[in-house]
């Protein structure tokens, strides 16, 4: 019999997890939940609830709110499914079939974006695409212990307030919008920058890089006084916040880095490698053959994989290009 603590934890475990597919349980489906699921170990806890969320995302739910039948069928049709054989440890997945997340600011979680992967993007994705990685990098940011000594400031608050003797702290995306005329961007708006004065810290940065500054605000235009990247975290951090469940698609519904499994093959097998390769232009003889001595002096070795990764054809970009690639790789099969 679970103890009140424990049965309490789960829940919220199983809550969050519906929470990210716009899902909630009902009072008999949660108990049920915790019911079958209390007895098994974290990892395979997030195994189940993840293959069960998946069948209900095929179903047509009768609402947001999951009946005791509805839950009860997917559960039902999950342990119908389960294979005997061990999930594969070494995955190909396919571009078009990664799930899409976003951050929702409200509920801190990561949540899953309804719809199919295109090639081709719509006029606003790009938007979207920096708007959600700002996202990304300000939840991170502000959970970093550095942000204990410091305001974090927006570009509305420097416009909407008069000028301050303090210096405000600020997290955005650097743009230009005139040559030479820097602009940070953050959700709220955008602010000139004035990038004369101020000191450079250690890193890369780029049009388009987030970036943050520290400075003032003088009649609309920010004069920085110093410049650095927005503070990392490590993985084990970033897991202990949002969990382990696995956000790259495939079989697995555990992170890889969280699999026990995975990591003991990982140590006994050290010898196992990967060869990565960049520019590989199919359409240059020289590398096609190259390719193969490479093939050929790795079939007794210890070698997992070979990566290969473009520009795939020596001239991108022409009207044949995709077809040409989509042969050459043909070629290569063979």
């Amino acid at each position: 019999m679970p103890t009140n603590s424990n049965a309490e934890k789960l829940r919220k475990q199983i809550r969050k997890a519906f929470q990210m597919r716009a899902l909630t349980l009902s009072k008999e489906a949660m108990e049920y939940a915790v019911q079958i699921l209390v007895d098994l170990q974290s990892e395979e806890r997030v195994r189940w609830i993840n293959k069960v969320i998946s069948v209900l995302s095929k179903q047509k739910a009768s609402g947001p709110v999951l009946s005791f039948n509805e839950f009860k069928s997917a559960v039902n049709e999950c342990a119908s499914s389960r294979s005997s054989k061990q999930e594969s440890l070494i995955r190909v997945i396919d571009l078009f079939t990664v799930p899409r997340l976003r951050y929702d600011e409200q509920r801190k979680m990561l949540v899953a974006v309804d719809g199919l992967s295109s090639a081709i993007g719509q006029s606003n994705d790009a938007k979207i695409l920096y708007r959600e990685r700002l996202k990304l990098v300000m939840q991170r940011a502000l959970r970093n212990s550095a942000f204990e000594h410091y305001q974090l400031c927006t570009v509305e608050a420097l416009l909407g307030t008069p000028e301050r003797s303090d210096n405000s702290v600020l997290i955005g995306m650097l743009t230009q919008r005139d040559p030479g005329v820097y602009e940070i961007e953050d959700l709220t708006g955008a602010i000139e920058v004035d990038l004369k004065e101020a000191t450079f810290h250690k890193g890369l940065f780029t049009d388009g890089c987030i970036m943050m500054l520290e400075g003032r605000s003088v009649g609309g235009l920010f004069r920085v006084s110093a410049v650095g990247l927005a503070p990392v975290e490590s993985a084990t951090v970033t897991r202990n916040y949002f969990g382990v469940t696995n956000w790259f698609g495939g079989e697995g519904t555990v992170a890889c880095g969280s699999q026990i499994r995975l990591r003991t093959l990982c140590e006994r097998n050290d010898r196992t490698r990967f060869i990565l390769m960049s520019d590989v232009w199919l359409d240059d003889s020289r590398i096609l053959s190259a390719i193969n001595e490479l093939i050929f002096a790795f079939t007794d070795s210890q070698l997992l994989a070979f990566i290969i990764c473009g520009n795939f054809c020596s001239q991108m970009g022409t009207a044949d290009s995709y077809h040409r690639t989509y042969g050459l790789f043909s070629t290569l099969c063979h």
